[in-house]
């Protein structure tokens, strides 16, 4: 044979979808009770996600033929089908034992599902089920994410801060008026609840001021005022004002109290306004530029 063509064509087509939708309803709201306010929650709705990926076809020819062809023979081959290989889904079981320390993984995905696990829980732990009126009506669930990053504050990452999964869905002010909710002794008054705060938080430091001074101003509720005012005044005396966080903590813890004069709510007022334009905005600004990512998967 002088001349030979070979013709092969491949044909091989794979369409994978995948399609999830997350849909989550929140505790329902009840027994509500005023304390101080902001907006209303946002909710989150349901994202779906499809990939597909368009057919592949490959066709190859090649041809050979010798330098002086006297007869040419042409050679066809039937086209070979290969069956299409298929492997099962690899799925993983679902992780559940998130805890403060997977809020600093260096993989979003872990790091975002830390974070809206920790706040359903204390949610669930500070709220159970109650609802609060805070010049608008709340079950809490915002405020306990926001709560986190706060708590957290400088320790997470903004991809993180930004996802669905935590602040996402929240608009500037919204972010501001969640973030005020840190008199988490009122909270507890309330609705009858007791939470260590320690398993929220990576600053141990801060969370053990938070347990002792919710205690001693429950205590103080009940006319049992000395642990309270000790606790205070050595905060004040060693205060060097590098913690804004804090500062607005205890001053709202003052001004909650049953005997609290003007002059706690006019110091709550300006620790309110450092701390909303140098720790919440600040922290809106710096996570902001990555809304938009959700880690569900």
């Amino acid at each position: 044979i002088a001349g030979k063509t070979e013709s092969k064509i491949e044909n091989k087509t794979e369409t994978k979808t995948e399609s999830k939708t997350e849909n989550k309803t929140e505790g329902k709201t009840s027994n509500y009770q005023p304390i101080i306010g902001g907006h209303k929650v946002q909710s989150s709705k349901p994202i779906t996600t499809t990939i597909k990926n368009k057919d592949i076809k490959v066709t190859t020819t090649k041809k050979v033929t010798t330098a002086k062809p006297t007869i040419t023979q042409k050679v066809t081959e039937p086209p070979r089908t290969e069956p299409p290989v298929t492997q099962p889904p690899v799925t993983e079981p679902p992780r559940t034992d998130y805890n403060k320390y997977d809020l600093l993984n260096s993989d979003p995905v872990v790091a975002a599902r830390a974070f809206e696990k920790l706040s359903d829980e204390l949610w669930e732990e500070l709220y159970a089920g109650n609802g609060i009126d805070r010049g608008y009506m709340s079950n809490g669930k915002a405020e306990s994410r926001v709560a986190i990053a706060i708590l957290n504050y400088g320790s997470i990452s903004p991809e993180v801060l930004a996802s669905d999964e935590a602040l996402g869905s929240y608009s500037e002010e919204e972010l501001i008026d969640y973030s005020h909710a840190l008199d988490f002794e009122v909270v507890e008054q309330l609705t009858g609840t007791r939470v260590d705060f320690r398993k929220y938080m990576l600053d141990e430091e801060f969370a053990d001021l938070i347990n002792r001074t919710n205690s001693a101003w429950l205590e103080y509720e009940n006319g049992n005022e000395d642990e309270y005012h000790n606790i205070a005044k050595n905060f004040y005396h060693n205060y060097d004002g590098n913690n804004l966080i804090k500062y607005y903590y205890m001053t709202l813890s003052d001004a909650e109290q049953h005997d609290a004069s003007a002059l706690y709510r006019e110091q709550l007022y300006i620790a309110m306004d450092e701390y909303d334009e140098n720790i919440v905005r600040p922290m809106y600004n710096n996570y902001a530029p990555y809304i938009g990512n959700s880690y569900r998967r």
